[in-house]
């Protein structure tokens, strides 16, 4: 028979339920992939599901425009030029796609969206600035096969020379067709010195150019908003957002993107997290996810099982967590002492 209790958290215990349920607050299993080999412009066909977090944006009306990044089950970072002219009724997230014509994989999920967030500074100073958005999904995705989220970006990380990948649907030459297969390819990050040298103009502290010097590998066309990720230790960090450059893969010059951690004080803010710059986690300042911890005064929780609810006083989020048995005789240790 399940034992019910129910206990007061006040503003003694709160700080300290909290740093006991962070474990159940970070970002999680972010940024991992299948144990795949295969090494767009100068790009080669991906392996089915070996970028979980590809995010595709498509129109009811059914052709692919835009790339993404699942950073979280209930959030993708995109770029802000794909929707300029869209709104939550045209358009929707697809998530485990491999094929831009077909559901042949499986493990394709469908998602609407239910908020569009660009940054309030997009075009300012330059044309190309401030090239970022969320996409809040109306559902979250099903994390699993072939659906997984990218890490945020970890700042203890070193990006200079780092060998990172793009990936996308976006056509092969500049003006191209597009493929019906998901694209990747093996870019380095470029210093911002030579970045601004090889574009000369529009180059901002919010950009970071990747590519290599001869040309011939790069995103383009349809490949916008996708994804830029960098191997850390077996885990993945999306670090770029696709955002602009001059033609595709010519020699001398490079990709643009949206530097992401740049971004990340904009992004937190939007996400309502609390981000820990130096180990890719957050932490849910309010409801964004079934695991989110909430932070009033005071609580009451009701644990029944193995399972308990946080129900909080009126205009406040209401938050779901699993927790063992062993640490519910913590909680009510730690709050009947």
């Amino acid at each position: 028979m399940a034992a019910s209790y129910t206990v007061l958290i006040t503003a003694k215990w709160r700080r300290l339920l909290l740093l006991l349920l962070l474990p159940v607050t970070v970002q999680g299993n972010c940024g991992t992939r299948q144990n795949v080999q295969s090494r767009i412009v100068g790009g080669k066909v991906a392996t089915v599901n070996s970028w979980p977090w590809q995010a595709m944006l498509r129109h009811f009306d059914g052709y692919q425009f835009c790339g993404g990044t699942l950073i979280d089950p209930w959030w993708v970072l995109t770029a802000a030029h794909c929707l300029p002219e869209e709104n939550p009724s045209t358009f929707f997230v697809r998530m485990g796609a491999h094929y831009t014509e077909s559901d042949a994989v499986g493990t394709e999920q469908d998602l609407n969206v239910s908020q569009i967030i660009e940054h309030e500074s997009y075009k300012s100073p330059y044309n190309n600035s401030n090239d970022i958005a969320l996409l809040k999904l109306a559902t979250p995705a099903v994390l699993g096969q072939g659906v997984g989220t990218a890490c945020l970006p970890n700042f203890a990380n070193s990006l200079e020379n780092k060998q990172c990948w793009v990936t996308g649907w976006g056509t092969q030459a500049s003006g191209g067709e597009q493929p019906d297969v998901l694209m990747e390819a093996q870019i380095p990050i470029i210093s911002q010195q030579r970045c601004i040298e090889a574009h000369q103009v529009g180059i901002d502290k919010g950009m970071m150019c990747a590519g290599v010097e001869e040309g011939g590998i790069d995103a383009c066309q349809g490949d916008s908003g996708g994804p830029l990720v960098c191997d850390f230790n077996r885990m993945w960090h999306v670090e770029g957002v696709v955002s602009w450059g001059d033609g595709c893969g010519d020699q001398g010059l490079f990709g643009v993107y949206a530097k992401v951690r740049e971004f990340m004080p904009w992004i937190s803010d939007k996400m309502n997290i609390t981000y820990n710059m130096t180990s890719s986690g957050y932490i849910p300042t309010m409801t964004t996810t079934e695991t989110a911890v909430p932070m009033a005064l005071s609580a009451s929780v009701n644990i029944t099982g193995n399972s308990s609810t946080v129900d909080e006083p009126a205009n406040h989020s209401r938050a779901t967590f699993l927790v063992s048995n062993a640490f519910l005789a913590l909680v009510m240790l730690i709050v009947n002492s």
